[in-house]
């Protein structure tokens, strides 16, 4: 797999930053499963998916997110530690352990 840019081809494993990679893996997911047939429910579950990029970027990964959602009609469930990408959700829920319990809290 190669980025172009213009002309220059750019091997993403050598010359990029792994953020580069982590939205080059997103893409071929969305990319997977729009091809996929018969197609899948247009759910799709992604843990850390943006973890590497900058957090500069993160924004908007979020709303790159928020706009395939509502244009494909995909619904994202994203595992996060990253403020920053929930940004655009629909619903943020906060998980966490207090005195040996689980708990679940809707932001």
């Amino acid at each position: 797999m190669l980025f172009v840019r213009d002309t220059l081809e750019i091997d993403p494993l050598t010359a990029s930053g792994v953020g580069a990679i982590d939205v080059a893996a997103f893409a071929l997911r969305i990319a997977s499963w729009s091809m996929a047939r018969p197609r899948t429910h247009p759910v799709i579950i992604l843990d850390e998916p943006f973890r590497y990029l900058s957090e500069n970027y993160q924004e908007r990964a979020s709303n790159m997110l928020k706009e395939l959602s509502d244009k494909l009609g995909i619904q994202f469930i994203i595992i996060t530690h990253e403020q920053t990408l929930t940004t655009s959700a629909d619903r943020i829920f906060e998980i966490g352990k207090k005195r040996n319990k689980s708990y679940v809290k809707q932001s």
